[in-house]
């Protein structure tokens, strides 16, 4: 089966997520044009070339830099869509509407949802991708198997 460019860039996503090294919440996030080919993407994590752990274990303030920031902070200007395995926090749906995001796909709720309010008062689309690459796994961690390999 031939993925959609849909399909495709929450793969991307959800491949990024697996990078995290948050202990609690493995985020992907993945930034693209409208013709879905230039691509920057960013997973939650510790500073580059520093800590693989979260530096405390407090729930939403572990000390990772969240998904969407770390894909803003790399990514060039232009991108318009995002593909987020979770609905962004308040702090980086902000981040992903001045970045200038206007549609955003994801796969789970976050457990907040000032996030999601902010992207629908600023007039983004939000979109929950229901394709069966991608079954709802909200909370437990995505396992290889979503993505299509193997434990």
């Amino acid at each position: 089966m031939r993925p959609t460019k849909n399909d495709l860039m929450m793969s991307f996503a959800v491949l990024a997520s697996r990078r995290s090294t948050c202990s609690r919440l493995q985020v992907g996030c993945v930034l693209t044009d409208r013709l879905r080919e230039s691509v920057a993407f960013g997973y939650n994590g510790g500073p580059r070339g520093g800590r693989n752990e979260c530096a405390r274990s407090d729930v939403g303030s572990c000390g990772c830099l969240h998904a969407e920031i770390n894909a803003t902070i790399k990514a060039p200007r232009g991108l318009e869509i995002a593909y987020c395995t979770d609905t962004p926090c308040e702090s980086c749906a902000t981040a992903l509407v001045n970045y200038g995001v206007q549609e955003l796909y994801y796969l789970r709720e976050y457990r907040k949802t000032e996030g999601r309010a902010i992207l629908v008062n600023s007039g983004v689309d939000i979109t929950r991708m229901g394709s069966p690459m991608f079954p709802d796994t909200w909370p437990h961690k995505f396992t290889a198997s979503v993505i299509g390999g193997t434990e």
